[in-house]
């Protein structure tokens, strides 16, 4: 569990720092905000390796609930920009 726990917190630094970038660069290009943004989704990504393990996630609510629900948060966020996107492409037809 342990090993599993420190991945957890590797890819949470990682997703963290890409959130910072988003939320704070100053982007003079659209497409490199989308590409900052594709490598954060593709982070994120990297958390569904162990979110089918039932076992390793009560594990980790007991050991770091903040944890958990900031990577649950950020799900959330990734889903609510996805919605965006594809809406706003939508409007463009």
């Amino acid at each position: 569990m342990d090993e599993k726990y420190e991945f957890f917190k590797e890819v949470k630094e990682r997703a963290d720092f890409l959130l910072e970038q988003l939320a704070e660069g100053e982007y003079k290009s659209l497409d490199i905000y989308s590409n900052n943004l594709m490598h954060l989704t593709k982070t994120f990504r990297e958390f569904a390796l162990y979110t089918s393990d039932s076992e390793f996630l009560v594990w980790v609510q007991i050991r770091d609930p903040a944890l958990l629900k900031e990577i649950l948060m950020t799900g959330k966020l990734l889903l609510i920009l996805d919605n965006f996107f594809r809406l706003a492409s939508l409007s463009g037809e």
